[in-house]
């Protein structure tokens, strides 16, 4: 009953839509075209030597049932 958005990191070379295009495959098995993807917000955190750079996408159009491919990660309750 929880729903969370779906993240992951950038590959050495990859841009961040590319990004946010496999990670929605790889964590809930859909596939996006680019141009569905829209930009919404970015934000930087730094804790103590740890830093987050993080993009946001919106996308209300894709291909394929959304399921949690990676359960072992990602537990239902």
């Amino acid at each position: 009953g929880y729903y969370s958005l779906i993240g992951g990191s950038v590959e050495a070379g990859e841009a961040f839509r590319t990004t946010a295009l496999r990670e929605a495959f790889e964590e809930v098995g859909v596939t996006i075209h680019m141009d569905d993807l829209h930009f919404v917000h970015t934000f930087y955190r730094q804790r103590g030597r740890s830093e987050l750079v993080a993009c946001v996408f919106e996308c209300r159009t894709w291909q394929g049932e959304p399921f949690n491919k990676e359960p072992d990660k990602h537990p239902s309750m």
